[in-house]
């Protein structure tokens, strides 16, 4: 019988990276292939939300069906973007959000969504922007992306 254990412990941004790694965790940064697209279990290239690579590019309808598809710790990584459009979020903002302020989960949210992207879309650009010049990783979604998100979830609840 496996039992699971959380400890809640401060941990400063700083080092946070580091821990994660010493757990055996594979940060986004150090997943981004050639090219700037993802790999299968994919962080998003950096860029401008919705720009699509050379060969793949945004497109409103994949984007809807792909939310669709998606489980719903994903969609709420998605919600909590959308309705926070235009804005940096934290790592810690969007864990604390979204996963229970667990990094794991949130991981293992954003992984999700990598696979299961990259597999609708044959690898096109992710509809938002990440950043991790700031010493964390941070996420911004734009108008155009969080509108498709807010109209799909809408169709989907009513």
């Amino acid at each position: 019988m496996l039992v699971q254990l959380s400890i809640p412990v401060d941990i400063p941004e700083a080092q946070l990276a580091e821990l994660l790694r010493a757990a055996g965790v594979i940060l986004p940064n150090e997943r981004v292939g050639a090219a700037g697209l993802p790999p299968s279990a994919g962080a998003p290239p950096s860029g401008p939300a919705g720009a699509g690579t050379s060969d793949t590019s945004f497109n409103e309808a994949m984007f809807g069906q792909v939310y669709k598809l998606t489980t719903p710790g994903v969609r709420g990584v998605l919600d909590f973007l959308a309705d926070r459009e235009g804005t940096w979020v934290t790592a810690l903002e969007l864990a604390n959000g979204t996963a229970d302020g667990d990094f794991t989960k949130l991981n293992g949210y954003l992984g999700s969504w990598g696979r299961r992207w990259k597999q609708l879309t044959n690898g096109a650009q992710w509809p938002f922007e990440w950043d991790r010049s700031s010493g964390g990783f941070r996420y911004r979604m734009g108008k155009r992306e969080a509108d498709i998100i807010r109209q799909t979830r809408d169709s989907i609840a009513g």
